[in-house]
């Protein structure tokens, strides 16, 4: 029996190549949309770092200019400051390290390497972040600056879209080789 011909007409050899052309279609779309989607779970998480950044900074402007027990300044350090997983260094208006935390320093390692380091650092994290001022109590007076980096979910979460386009990539080497 012959098969019908015409402009309508579907070969069954060239289905294999539809269901090729479909699939990398869709893996294409996929990948796009979560890139998308990474892009925008990264802008949020930003945001979220800067408004805690915000808080830690009226904490610290609380601590300076209120008289607060011993006991609350221990539980605003070790519980909320400690447990922060961005790198964030503490300046005063000189822009002299106080305090830092997720840095490659040792917590009070005051030599020149250790001070050069920090700077570097500080200059880094003020290319892509603005420092945070902290203000003694109401005044305009400035105490300090926190200066922050990103978090390291933010970091990882930038390989994720690279991650994807490996993965197209393979997707499409499987079904044309």
């Amino acid at each position: 029996m012959r098969r019908k011909t015409g402009k309508y007409s579907i070969s069954y050899r060239s289905l294999p190549y539809l269901y090729r052309v479909v699939a990398i279609l869709a893996a294409a779309v996929l990948v796009m949309g979560m890139y998308f989607y990474t892009d925008y779970i990264e802008k949020e998480l930003s945001k979220q770092n800067r408004r805690v950044l915000n808080a830690y900074a009226r904490l610290w402007s609380l601590a300076a200019t209120r008289s607060v027990g011993a006991e609350e300044l221990n539980i605003i350090f070790e519980e909320i400051i400690q447990k922060s997983t961005f790198p964030m260094i503490l300046t005063n208006t000189e822009g002299v390290p106080m305090l830092w935390r997720n840095i490659d320093v040792e917590q009070g390692d005051t030599t020149a390497r250790a001070r050069e380091a920090l700077a570097k650092r500080i200059r880094q994290m003020d290319a892509s972040q603005t420092p945070i001022p902290i203000f003694v109590g109401a005044s305009n007076r400035v105490l300090g600056f926190i200066h922050f980096g990103e978090s390291p979910y933010i970091k990882r979460l930038r390989y994720v879209p690279i991650l994807e386009l490996v993965l197209l990539a393979g997707m499409i080497a499987l079904y044309y080789v």
